[in-house]
């Protein structure tokens, strides 16, 4: 897997000495953060540069490739994608270029989650209806047993969680000086600045700031 490093006008993609793949920064069309639902401890997070006019394919840089193939921890691996991320934003400030900068699902996944979605809760509110319908006004009544009001209440269920999260992960513009919270792997410098937040006592010894202008995997 190549590592990564941001010099003073580019991205580099290099294998060992060997460059891969060098992308200036004025040349760069858009920078789009992505997040999944994996697992808690799982890489969810990832970004796709696009070169400008064209020039040559996007590159997607994940949390994943910062875990070297499980050899640096998950801790470690996190911090160094956010630091990389927030790297590449204020070197592409820097450069003066205009870079779309965007977030969130694309239009068509979040387009048919909405789809998806809406069927069911709307299959779930009506297998709910019909079922209190033969249970308590048809007649002779239907005993329904319980597992069939279970899965009913399932299928509404698995629709109103599907529209949570296509809210929460509703396409969006940003800046490359303000990236948005929730698409950036969380640290353990998040939660205790949380704590010193919460706590009106000042809290000693706070972790040195980190240079994180080149990452790599």
């Amino acid at each position: 897997m190549p590592s990564l490093h941001l010099t003073e006008t580019a991205l580099e993609a290099r294998d060992g000495e060997r460059l891969d793949r060098r992308l200036p920064y004025a040349q760069t069309a858009m920078v789009w953060l992505r997040r999944g639902l994996g697992m808690p401890g799982a890489a969810r997070h990832s970004c796709v540069i696009t070169p400008r006019d064209g020039r040559g394919p996007a590159l997607l840089v994940s949390e994943a490739m910062f875990r070297a193939g499980g050899a640096v921890p998950a801790a470690q691996a996190r911090a160094g994608y956010r630091g990389f991320i927030r790297a590449l934003h204020a070197r592409l400030a820097e450069c003066g270029a205009t870079v779309e900068c965007r977030a969130g699902a694309s239009a068509r996944a979040h387009r048919w989650m909405g789809a998806v979605a809406v069927a069911l809760m709307g299959l779930g509110g009506g297998l709910t209806a019909l079922l209190v319908r033969l249970q308590w006004v048809h007649e002779p009544a239907v005993e329904i047993p319980l597992a069939g009001w279970i899965h009913t209440l399932l299928v509404f269920g698995y629709g109103a969680l599907l529209w949570r999260i296509r809210r929460g992960r509703a396409p969006f513009h940003y800046l490359p000086g303000a990236l948005p919270d929730g698409y950036l792997p969380r640290c353990e410098e998040d939660f205790r600045k949380a704590e010193e937040k919460a706590d009106p006592l000042p809290v000693a010894g706070a972790g040195k700031a980190v240079d994180s202008r080149i990452a790599s995997s």
